[in-house]
């Protein structure tokens, strides 16, 4: 096989992991929100990586009866982990980082550099949707 084509095949492969963990992860945020009595509509994000060309991923928008939340990827190549996915309130901005971690899955990480003490799962989704509402 050409170093080329062999090249080609891994950025295949790298983007396809980092789409269906995208995938699996919006799936969730949707189906949470959905218990909670909260509308969830899916979106497409185009994203265009170095490395990894242009290609799609989904995103969630989330509304509840005290404002909005976006779950959307960020990059899947970021510093430190396999991939970033930012939860955010709308108009306001205030975000957390979702930190796609190896060993670990999906670690919460703030603006400030402080990963989250909790793991990620439902629970913890709906404390810092909470969290967000509220500081909007």
């Amino acid at each position: 096989m050409s170093t080329h084509r062999r090249s080609r095949a891994k950025v295949k492969e790298v983007t396809g992991q980092w789409q269906s963990a995208v995938d699996d992860l919006v799936d969730q945020v949707r189906d949470w929100s959905v218990e909670r009595g909260w509308t969830a509509t899916l979106t497409e994000r185009e994203m265009a990586e170095e490395g990894l060309g242009s290609y799609k991923v989904p995103a969630v928008e989330i509304a509840t009866p005290r404002g909005r939340l976006l779950l959307e990827p960020i990059a899947r190549y970021v510093g430190g982990a396999d991939g970033r996915v930012d939860l955010s309130v709308w108009p306001s901005l205030y975000r957390v980082m979702l930190l796609r971690c190896p060993d670990q899955g999906w670690v919460v990480h703030t603006e400030s550099g402080i990963d989250w003490p909790f793991q990620w799962g439902k629970d913890t989704f709906l404390d810092l949707a909470d969290r967000l509402l509220k500081a909007a």
